[in-house]
């Protein structure tokens, strides 16, 4: 993948979590803010890592089967369990999440409309913020515990709820 296309996918990257924040809501704004800041920091080390390259050359080659959003969401499905059984901090398996999704996303735009992509995305950012705020338990409401606590249990499940 050329230079271009990884400052492309960086780019949607950090695109991509600022419209997840946006869709959550939690009760200590502090705490998220900071926690979503550290996010960014994390997203741009694990993009230029060994690890996140080696990522991004297999969901560039991956997203060429993408073609509606049936298999845009099972490729979701896919990346958040690469993530999830990958090593490190909860912050790092969710940069992993980001940059993948924003890999397919970035791969799409040779091949499809882009308000395609648009909407897919959307709704996966949107769904996305909805899980974090209730705390990846598939609940409606209030969520319980810190942002990393959300997040933690969010990659605990054996499932995606309501993903789909």
């Amino acid at each position: 993948m050329a230079t271009t296309e990884r400052a492309s996918v960086l780019s949607q990257a950090l695109q991509l979590l600022d419209s997840v924040y946006k869709h959550t809501a939690y009760e200590d704004k502090c705490d998220a803010q900071q926690t979503f800041m550290q996010l960014r920091i994390e997203l741009q080390r694990t993009a230029a890592s060994a690890e996140g390259q080696k990522l991004i050359q297999k969901f560039d080659m991956l997203a060429k089967t993408v073609s509606t959003e049936g298999t845009f969401n099972d490729m979701v499905k896919i990346i958040w369990r690469v993530a999830k059984g990958m090593g490190g901090s909860i912050h790092h398996k969710f940069s992993l999440l980001v940059i993948g999704v924003s890999i397919v996303c970035v791969s799409l735009t040779n091949s499809r409309p882009v308000e395609d992509i648009s909407s897919w995305t959307d709704r996966f950012v949107k769904w996305l913020g909805k899980q974090l705020t209730t705390g990846g338990k598939g609940a409606v409401g209030e969520g319980e515990g810190s942002v990393g606590d959300r997040m933690q249990r969010f990659f605990t499940n054996p499932y995606l709820h309501d993903f789909d």
